[in-house]
């Protein structure tokens, strides 16, 4: 379905939101007990166990049923995990994430460009200092991939 980001077989606005995480580490990154969150409230912590793998993404959707979700996995090598809803905001927001104890690791901050139904990427791929721009070529979302559809 065009729009179905996670894979699960419906178009949601709410549910195909995502977050993705790249990383740039030599070594695995224990993610227990991360936070994201966004101008209004922490939106998902990060479960026991979560890891992010060296020069892997990580995805965390809106919402959807896991069960019937793309195996990103296997697929991209990309984990995936549900919110109970990101609340992105279509006119602009701040995504932070946080460490347990609410230390700030990496935020990004968009305006309006989050209401244009393309996902916002890094212009310089995986670099986490490069302006966010929309996802640029014929895909309008590529999650747990590179915008060019291309693994990490």
């Amino acid at each position: 379905h065009s729009g179905d980001a996670n894979g699960d077989g419906t178009r949601d606005p709410i549910e195909d939101e995502f977050i993705e995480l790249v990383s740039r580490a030599s070594e695995p990154v224990d993610l227990s007990g991360w936070l994201l969150s966004d101008n209004h409230s922490i939106r998902f912590v990060f479960p026991a166990g979560a890891t992010l793998l060296p020069g892997r993404a990580l995805l965390v959707f809106g919402g959807g049923d896991a069960s019937l979700m793309r195996d990103f996995e296997a697929e991209t090598g990309a984990a995936a995990y549900v919110a109970g809803g990101l609340g992105l905001n279509n006119d602009g927001d701040r995504v932070q994430l946080l460490r347990p104890d609410g230390a700030l690791e990496d935020e990004a901050a968009f305006g309006v460009e989050g209401g244009k139904d393309r996902s916002l990427v890094r212009e310089v791929e995986g670099d986490p200092d490069a302006p966010l721009i929309l996802h640029p070529g014929a895909y309008t979302f590529t999650p747990g991939t590179k915008s060019d559809g291309t693994l990490f």
